[in-house]
């Protein structure tokens, strides 16, 4: 990340000041109101530094910020359990103080959820009738993901071999099996299941045979999803469980919505058969010409609706009649056109009078380059469009990373000066 220091303002400040603030360090009124990195914000940064053992300085560098967010943790904000890169923080130091006063030993108290630490926890879960809950996995693959609900939770991404796989909601026609504590260390949460399937397998195949080996629960009571997954070599499937049984769909079509489920989608796209590109030819009807009163008249019927089964009509045609572009960042600049069309205003997302004072329904929008292992996304807030490399992560080194998708929620505007 770029350094945060004097001079700066927006957002990102005023989540520092807010961060400082609850740790205890007095910033200027003024500056939080008007979130500006103003002298004593410099002052609080310089404190935190040097009361958390880092270099001196009134600057926030990834390192501070690191250390901020880690602060600002307490005890039961998160979930905690044991996985690589671990997690860490000051809730992570307050678990490890509370075991040792209890005499469940996990070592040094380090602020780091490792192996001692995990099995503190294990024991203290079944001193009191508790077994431990969920499967444990360690990543075998880097990844890079977008985020929904909490960081651990990705929605998008693809690992480092080129495997990508995403969630889409599915309610009403997808669903689990029960919950069964006997298979704790076999079971994952609906909303990790991308996570896992990224860090853990490098081709479709792989993933086929690894989900017969676990069970899949649902989070939150009636949320269900169901997922798409790729690889390099073109192979597009869909994941759906219903009734607790999982389903693989092969996807000539390469396109995915909500619900209801894929086979119906495709189904149902054999009611726009009569769809075709470029524009409808004049006829006669009776004495009367017909001609089309404008371009692409060989879609008329497309459905232009934003809901699910409409947006898979559409994504299917478009994606149909794209381009074949050149080069992958040509193909990437395609997507991002294509995907515009998808984009839902808020203002139809809502009842009127309670629709939320965001910029649109539509939070993110991504393509993924599996070839060149390349994230490209923007956001609601900012349409630039952004890219992670995974080519230029050393995933051997680098432990786990959280960032927002905006660093500042605000749309650059590049201006035009005319000259005399």
């Amino acid at each position: 990340m770029d350094a945060i220091r004097q001079g700066a303002a927006g957002v990102a400040v005023e989540d520092i000041q807010e961060r400082l603030g609850s740790l205890g360090y007095t910033i200027d009124a003024t500056e939080r109101d008007e979130k500006t990195f103003g002298r004593s914000t410099a002052t609080a940064v310089a404190r935190f530094r040097l009361d958390h053992g880092l270099t001196l300085g009134d600057v926030v560098d990834a390192a501070t910020w690191s250390a901020l967010v880690d602060e600002s943790y307490q005890l039961g904000d998160r979930t905690l359990y044991l996985r690589l890169p671990n997690f860490h923080g000051k809730d992570v130091r307050q678990l490890q103080e509370r075991l040792n006063i209890l005499g469940f030993s996990c070592g040094e108290v380090d602020g780091f959820y490792g192996a001692h630490t995990e099995a503190a926890v294990k024991l203290f879960q079944e001193s009191v009738g508790t077994l431990a809950d969920g499967m444990a996995f360690t990543a075998r693959h880097g990844v890079v993901g977008l985020a929904v609900v909490q960081k651990e939770f990705i929605a998008e991404g693809i690992n480092e071999a080129g495997l990508s796989a995403g969630l889409f909601f599915f309610p009403q026609y997808g669903g689990y099996e029960a919950y069964d504590a006997a298979r704790n260390r076999s079971t994952i949460v609906d909303l990790q299941l991308a996570a896992w399937m990224l860090t853990q397998f490098s081709t479709i195949d792989e993933v086929k045979a690894g989900l017969a080996r676990v069970h899949v629960v649902g989070l939150y009571p009636g949320s269900v999803v169901h997922w798409r997954i790729g690889e390099p070599s073109g192979r597009q499937v869909v994941l759906e469980i219903v009734d607790g049984v999982p389903h693989f769909y092969e996807n000539e079509v390469g396109v995915l919505t909500n619900a209801p489920g894929f086979p119906w989608q495709l189904t149902n796209l054999n009611n726009y058969v009569n769809l075709y590109p470029g524009s409808a030819p004049d006829r006669q009807l009776g004495g009367q010409t017909l001609r089309p009163t404008g371009a692409n008249s060989g879609f008329l019927g497309l459905p232009g609706d934003a809901t699910p089964p409409s947006r898979f009509v559409r994504a299917a045609f478009y994606r149909a009649t794209a381009l074949q572009r050149a080069t992958a960042f040509e193909t990437v600049q395609e997507c991002f056109h294509l995907l515009n069309n998808f984009d839902v205003p808020i203002g139809i997302d809502h009842a009127e009078g309670e629709c939320p004072d965001i910029p649109s329904a539509t939070q993110w929008t991504s393509a993924i380059d599996l070839t060149n292992r390349r994230v490209y996304y923007k956001t609601a807030y900012n349409n630039t469009i952004r890219c992670i490399d995974l080519s230029s992560i050393d995933f051997g080194s680098v432990g786990y990373q959280s960032h927002p998708l905006d660093r500042v929620r605000q749309q650059p505007v590049e201006m035009i000066a005319v000259g005399q």
